[in-house]
């Protein structure tokens, strides 16, 4: 579940189906007011994310978060002993063919330009078979409603290689016998999409 502002058009009753499955959040999503529950894993990106937030109702709900908690970055950082640290390593990038997580040697999490990749890199090594993006619009239109904490992203070149990230992720995952399956309303991703309600069908 990314943060985008596809998220808005998500049917109320979608999201408590999503309940019954296995689902990672990313960044701000717990402050997301229509989530139901809690997503079962939960992921930061590296940059020092978790020490620099400012917002003290998502931080008090990250503290009293069930889910598994991971944080990705260049070092372990003060104070997380409740997180899982996964290195994260800029040098090795998605686009490029560098994305980890379906052999059993995963040892860093690959650049993505993204927190959605670091979390479908876990996702693979996890051993999920199908792996669906919700909420991830890959667009420079903002987040969805009550999520623009912080300065937004606005540069091209980055969202550009976060597409290009994805669709080489696509490609690696089909190689290793997984799906990587887009729900998101609209956005400029170019791999097989699906539709929400027929995937909660199932």
């Amino acid at each position: 579940l990314g943060t985008g502002p596809s998220l808005d058009k998500v049917p109320v009753k979608a999201f408590q189906a999503l309940t019954r499955r296995h689902t990672f959040g990313v960044n701000t999503l717990l402050a997301y007011g229509r989530l139901q529950a809690p997503t079962t894993f939960y992921c930061v990106a590296e940059s020092g994310w978790l020490e620099g937030i400012s917002i003290p109702m998502l931080i008090e709900r990250l503290r009293k978060l069930p889910s598994l908690r991971f944080y990705a970055h260049h070092w372990p950082l003060e104070g997380l002993a409740d997180w899982i640290y996964v290195p994260y390593n800029s040098g090795a990038h998605i686009e490029r063919g560098d994305f980890q997580g379906i052999e059993p040697g995963f040892s860093y999490v690959a650049n993505g330009r993204s927190v959605v990749c670091m979390a479908m890199q876990l996702a693979c090594y996890f051993g999920f078979k199908d792996i669906y993006l919700l909420g991830v619009d890959a667009t420079r239109n903002g987040h969805a409603k009550g999520l623009d904490y912080g300065k937004w992203e606005k540069t091209r070149g980055r969202q550009d290689a976060f597409i290009r990230a994805i669709s080489a992720a696509h490609e690696a995952m089909r190689a290793g016998g997984r799906n990587l399956v887009n729900l998101s309303a609209g956005g400029d991703l170019e791999i097989p999409r699906m539709c929400l309600e027929d995937v909660l069908e199932r």
